[in-house]
């Protein structure tokens, strides 16, 4: 019985890399990644230089960020876990992001009303079944994505007319609620309408 001296052992674990194909014109993506640096700039540093025209988001309002303007009038300076984001590139292109991966399921902090997200999970899935929580509630009213064309997910609607039939990695999707909705179990109100 004697005792060792304590030790410790620090692992600098680095995240893995996600790429995400981008068409030119505009598109609706996510991250599935925690970024370790989330700025803008940085973020979008992996794509050919000159080729990014446009981002924004939409967390209680529209955020804009344009490389190419006056940095002052930019109101998107980061991009958060959990959400959707269009992106302008005016020729195809990739981009490269690190980071360690967001819990399967990851949802973000829903307001009332309209909302952009992003999907987390590396296997598809049918809007009924990732958003089962929310129609159970009544409180999924839409969902619409974008991959060279608008879908749309209506859980009361006939379904044959929902042309959003599978959720993907690396598309966001806007989310209309009629109450906001926060994973971690607190209570929201309906005051976005």
């Amino acid at each position: 019985g004697n005792a060792s001296e304590p030790s410790s052992l620090t692992l600098d674990v680095e995240g893995g890399f996600d790429a995400i194909d981008l068409n030119p014109g505009w598109n609706l993506i996510s991250i599935d990644r925690t970024l370790s640096e989330s700025s803008v700039e940085q973020v979008f540093s992996s794509l050919t230089p000159g080729n990014l025209q446009y981002v924004t988001g939409f967390q209680e309002g529209v955020q804009f960020y344009d490389p190419n303007g006056l940095s002052f009038l930019n109101t998107l300076s980061n991009l958060d876990d959990g959400y959707g984001y269009w992106v302008k590139v005016e020729e195809q292109d990739v981009l490269q992001v690190q980071g360690a991966q967001l819990p399967v399921n990851y949802r973000p902090e829903l307001t009332a009303g309209w909302n952009l997200i992003g999907y987390p999970n590396q296997q598809a899935s049918n809007p009924a079944e990732y958003f089962a929580d929310l129609i159970e509630l009544d409180n999924l009213v839409y969902v619409t994505g974008f991959d060279q064309g608008s879908q749309v997910f209506d859980p009361n609607g006939l379904p044959f007319l929902n042309t959003l039939i599978e959720l993907e990695n690396g598309y966001g999707y806007w989310l209309k609620t009629v109450v906001g909705d926060d994973p971690n179990g607190l209570i929201l109100d309906d005051s976005n309408g």
